[in-house]
């Protein structure tokens, strides 16, 4: 399946290209290896509602409805 993944060279060159998802590398334009950048969203769909990253929204609705937030 193709998908739309970001690739990062060791010469700080970023690329995103739409490619096979079983590649994890890619020629850069510097002769050098480019290799997958693993991101993610700036925000998650938790339990509904939008939760923003940098949010601690949903570590206090945990807490307030009893549940704990670490291990």
């Amino acid at each position: 399946m193709r998908v739309l993944s970001d690739f990062g060279c060791e010469c700080g060159k970023k690329t995103e290209e739409f490619i096979d998802n079983s590649v994890s590398e890619i020629d850069c334009e510097c002769g050098k290896k480019s290799h997958r950048l693993v991101s993610a969203h700036s925000y998650f769909k938790i339990d509904g509602f939008r939760m923003d990253i940098n949010s601690d929204a949903w570590a206090k609705a945990r807490v307030a409805n009893g549940r704990r937030t670490h291990g």
